[in-house]
């Protein structure tokens, strides 16, 4: 049998789990946009290292990396927030929505970031978005990557309106209901 004060420090557990997602989420989503910054106003910087004490990580590959890992860490811990709040133990139906929630909000943060700062370079140097968006691949460019982009944000807006979307009806009852 598992005690109140075992139960409690499991939660206390999850929580620090999803603080630590959420913080690691936001310092490499911090990193990830000052390597924006250097891509969209000093392009021919993105090959010097990031950090003087790591010479051998670019810039660009450190901003790509940073961007996938601020991804996954806000998903993980926008999954572990949906959860927190489910009594008693979760119903597969549960843990799916959560899991859906959790990516959409995702998508709606990190595509609507990658969309302004692909919008940004259209604006400062148009000339590259025929070209790959990141030396690591040959595709996509960044102008497909910015319409892809644009996608997902759209798709993962409309999917998450729809899961935290009521069945009732409106609030008031609908038109000319009082």
């Amino acid at each position: 049998m598992t005690s109140s004060a075992d139960r409690g420090a499991a939660r206390l557990d999850k929580l620090a789990l999803e603080a630590a997602a959420a913080g690691l989420a936001y310092g490499a989503g911090l990193c990830a946009a000052s390597a924006f910054v250097v891509a969209s106003f000093q392009p021919g910087w993105l090959s010097y290292p990031y950090w003087g004490a790591l010479p051998w990580l670019r810039t660009d590959t450190c901003g790509v990396l940073a961007f996938l890992v601020a991804s996954i860490s806000f998903a993980t811990s926008e999954y572990l927030r949906a959860r927190r709040g489910t009594r008693p133990a979760p119903r597969d139906n549960d843990v799916r929505r959560s899991l859906a929630l959790a990516t959409s909000n995702t998508g709606i943060v990190f595509a609507t970031g990658l969309f302004v700062y692909l919008s940004t370079n259209a604006v400062t140097h148009p000339w590259t978005l025929g070209l790959p968006a990141t030396h690591l691949a040959r595709w996509p460019t960044e102008g497909a990557l910015r319409a892809l982009s644009a996608l997902l944000c759209a798709g993962s807006a409309a999917a998450r309106r729809y899961l935290t979307g009521s069945r009732s009806g409106p609030p008031d009852g609908g038109p000319g209901k009082a």
